[in-house]
């Protein structure tokens, strides 16, 4: 993992923690098991539950605007200009 965008926020449960963070793949792979593993080998992280990982956005990563881009978005243009 080259970079990652982790923020902590506050639950309406005490006992559930929300971590959201951006993966970038590259080589070798980083998946979200593998930050959790190093969570738990580093600050001793056990959660109660085993969590749950939920993908929000697929794509690109644009520095631009902080954000992941649409991935069909290059197919899209390509589309419209063809028109």
């Amino acid at each position: 993992m080259l970079a990652a965008v982790e923020r902590a926020e506050p639950s309406e449960r005490e006992d559930c923690a929300i971590l959201r963070l951006v993966v970038r793949h590259t080589t070798p792979a980083v998946r979200p098991d593998d930050v959790l593993t190093a969570l738990r080998e580093s600050i001793r992280f056990a959660p109660a539950r085993p969590p749950r990982v939920t993908r929000l956005a697929q794509g690109p990563w644009d520095n631009a605007t902080g954000q992941v881009a649409d991935p069909l978005a290059i197919d899209k243009d390509a589309a419209a200009s063809n028109r």
